[in-house]
């Protein structure tokens, strides 16, 4: 996200500048560039279930892996050690 967050803001600042030097309306040009952001989470969650379903294909099942440290890490079922 470091990348992201040096490239995305200028690209979305420049269509900002170009949408709003077309239209007569204020706040035209910022309130439609944030397609921009959102275009890349939808990229990113996309991007999320796509590797999940690969990653399952290959025998890796990353909700059990997740689900096996936190039981290791909390033995007696509580989060923290918190007394249920």
């Amino acid at each position: 996200m470091i990348l992201g967050g040096g490239i995305i803001p200028p690209i979305q600042g420049k269509l900002a500048d170009f949408l709003q030097s077309k239209s007569d309306i204020t706040g035209y040009g910022i309130h439609q560039s944030y397609w921009v952001p959102l275009v890349c989470f939808a990229y990113i969650t996309f991007f999320a279930f796509i590797v999940k379903g690969i990653l399952k294909r290959q025998g890796i099942d990353y909700d059990a892996a997740i689900a096996e440290n936190v039981e290791a890490a909390n033995p007696e079922g509580t989060l923290d050690g918190a007394i249920a």
